[in-house]
Order: structure tokens, then sequence, then C-alpha cells
């Protein structure tokens, strides 16, 4: 029976092809958007790459400073005097790191100005942060003390100051410092922010070291626990060291904020920027759903009347099949697993072109260094968007043919 509903399913498709094409573009494009969007979140949730251990590590990247509670926040970057002080002592965490945030330098070849994105971080970072070394190492925890003039720089950088030929060991001049290159990692995407970068060099290869007095403002931390489960206890720490903190100028600053938020938290941080309460993760992921539910609602609805006049036209059909004794239920059954033919059918088109978006936007470079992957959550969302579609865009169609009268059916009317 079962191939029986599927050969007859495939030439219905034919018989009406315009409205064939219009159900499958539906589909497919609709899919191609969900896969597409799906795979840029998830990407950023659950990065690949350098970024792999997100699930165990969180990022101090906000803090703000007032003069009473629910005051009005100087608001920034931490400073490393801060971070040094909260998160250095903590016990939880696995690893902690200090780096600072990206700044622009320039570098010249053959008489070309080359501007790159420099950080400087400290020797637990290459730790946190798991680059993928092309050639070369990271620098050592004894190079990164001493501020030697070492640098690890990017695939792209590489290429871009010495051509195909090897880097290490070669002079780079940037931002009038010259630093010995000992590492080139793959190219990190921009959308991994903890990571993202074109050169690195250590925190203390620098002239001045007032930066580390200074309680605001240009860096980062982040925290690693050995496990994610342990995450939670690390974050309660850093919530205790945090209260624990006295601002240098207690008298003018006595209360200071900040959080230790996963990728997730990050990005909701984005949205709501108030330190003093939690991230909104929860109302960003009802967003996200709801978002997604409206964007699929359009093509949803214009299915379910494609489908009904599908129907129309087979009403005489379905006269004849009820006036034999077919049950409602067999007739559903045959709808719905048409529709479902179909919406597979849409979502395989559906699955192709996502691919092919996905490579175009990777090679053109809008966003940098950044590839789109699909993974079994991506392929998860795929599936349940086929199910949406089929069996939504199916079900009422179904049910409103299997209540028609067979007298009207033979008529041709409902």
């Amino acid at each position: 029976m079962l191939r029986v509903y599927i050969l007859l399913a495939l030439k219905v498709l034919q018989r009406r092809k315009f409205y064939t094409f219009i159900s499958l573009f539906c589909i497919s494009v609709t899919l191609m958007v969900i896969l597409l969007v799906t795979s840029l979140v998830e990407n950023i949730i659950h990065p690949p790459g350098a970024e792999r251990n997100s699930e165990r590590f969180l990022a101090i990247e906000k803090m703000a400073i007032s003069t009473s509670i629910g005051g009005r926040n100087q608001r920034t970057q931490p400073g490393y005097q801060f971070l040094n002080a909260v998160i250095k002592p903590m016990e939880t965490p696995e690893l902690t790191s200090i780096f600072s945030t990206r700044s622009q330098v320039a570098g010249f070849r053959n008489g070309k100005r080359i501007k790159s994105q420099l950080k400087r971080t400290d020797s637990q970072y290459w730790k946190i942060l798991q680059f993928d070394f092309i050639e070369g190492r990271p620098f050592s925890e004894a190079e990164a003390k001493q501020g030697q003039h070492v640098a690890v720089i990017s695939e792209d950088t590489a290429r871009q100051y010495f051509d195909d030929s090897s880097a290490l060991d070669k002079l780079l001049t940037v931002g009038g410092e010259s630093y010995q290159v000992i590492g080139v990692v793959e190219n990190v995407s921009v959308l991994h922010w903890n990571a993202s970068a074109d050169i690195w060099v250590p925190l203390f290869a620098n002239d001045s070291t007032a930066f580390t007095n200074q309680v605001m403002g240009g860096f980062m931390g982040l925290i690693m626990a050995e496990t994610p489960e342990q995450v939670s206890a690390m974050k309660s720490e850093f919530n205790k060291r945090l209260a624990a903190y006295k601002h240098p100028d207690p008298k003018r600053w006595p209360v200071v904020v900040s959080s230790a938020n996963t990728k997730f938290e990050q990005i909701a941080r984005l949205y709501h920027r108030d330190l003093d309460s939690p991230p909104k993760t929860k109302e960003l992921t009802i967003g996200i759903i709801v978002t997604m539910i409206l964007f699929m609602l359009l093509p949803t609805i214009n299915l379910i009347n494609l489908n009904i006049s599908r129907i129309l036209e087979r009403a005489s059909e379905i006269g004849v099949r009820k006036s034999f004794g077919a049950r409602s239920s067999h007739l559903i059954t045959q709808f719905l697993l048409e529709n479902i033919i179909l919406t597979c059918i849409g979502g395989v088109i559906g699955f192709a072109l996502a691919l092919l978006s996905m490579y175009f936007i990777s090679v053109s470079g809008v966003v940098p260094f950044h590839s789109f992957e699909i993974n079994f959550r991506v392929l998860a969302a795929a599936i349940s968007v086929i199910l949406f579609f089929g069996i939504l865009s199916g079900g009422y169609p179904a049910w409103k043919m299997s209540r028609m009268n067979p007298i009207n059916a033979l008529k041709g009317a409902i």
C-alpha cells in the first residue's frame, strides 16, 4: 500500500507542474535561509577551531563602575588590574588568561601598507583556545613573562608579508615594533571574537607596564573549567570575587560590576547591555524561535492554499474512493504522504542550495575567514523544518478532504 501511495504521489506532483514548482520554491528557499541562519548561530554558540572549548570557558569582556547601585555607569572593557585581582586568585578554574582587545597596527611591504589586528596575550591563552598551527608553536610562559618580541601570526598575515615561503624565524615589523615569528595558525573567523586576530604577541612585549595599574579599558579575561559541569561553580566563584573587589578609589567608585559569560550569554549581552542583571538568554532564545516560526508561517499558508486547490481538482477521485468504502484515515494518510514527499524533495533542493550558498559566502569573504559548517544540530533543524512544512501544510487540507461528502465530491464540490 505504501508503494502505491508513493507512486500516486509522484504522479499527482507531475499533474500540475506550476503548482508543484511554487510549492518546491517556497520549501527550498525557506529551508535554505533557515539552514544558513542556523549554521551561523550554531557556529557562534558552539564554534569549531580555536574556540572549540567554549562549553568549558567563560569570558569577561565588559565592566562598569558607578557611584551607587543603579547609578549611571561608566561602561567599558575591563582593565588589567581588575582582571588580575579578580580572576587570577580564583581556585575553581583550571586555567585563567588575560589578554588585550584587538588593536589595529600597520606594517609595510614593498611600499604597500598592510593593516592588521593585534592582540597581546599571556601564555595561558594558548591553552584555553585551541588554535590549529600550520607551523611553529605558541610563545611559552617564560617568553610571555619576559616580554620577548616574538609573534604568532595568521595564515593570511603570513601570506601578505612572506608570500608562500615559511614565515618561521623571520622578522615582522608592525606598529613600529619588530617581532620574530615563531608560529603560524589557521585564519580565525571574526565571529569568534575571543580568538580572532591577525597577530598575537606577548602581553609584556611593551615598553610601558602602566597598563598593569589600569582598572578599566582594553582587556578581556577567560576562565576555563576542567569540565563543562564545573562552569556554574566557576561563575559563582567569579561573582564572589567580584563582590569582594575594591576599586583603588573606593570613595569615588564604590560599585564595580562585571560578568563572566558563556558564548551564548556574550551574544545576549549585545542586546541587553545592563551588567547589573543576568543576560536575557531565555528572551533571546524565544525571540529566535518566534522569528523562525513567523518566517516559516507565510510559505506554510501558501502551501496550505495550494494543497486545498489540489484537493478541489481531485474531488471526483475522492468521491469515488469514499463511495467504494475508503476510510477517512486512509485518505488522510495518502494526502499527508503526498505532501511529505513533496516537502522532502523541496528539502533536498533547499539543502543543496544552502550548501552552494555557504560555499559562495565563505569564498567571497563577506564574513572574513568564516567557514559555514553543517553538523548534527543544523541537520536536526533542517529535518524539523521539513516535518513542520510537511505536516502543517498537509494536515489541514487532508482533514478537510476527509470530511467531504461523497455525493458532493462526485459533483466536484465540497
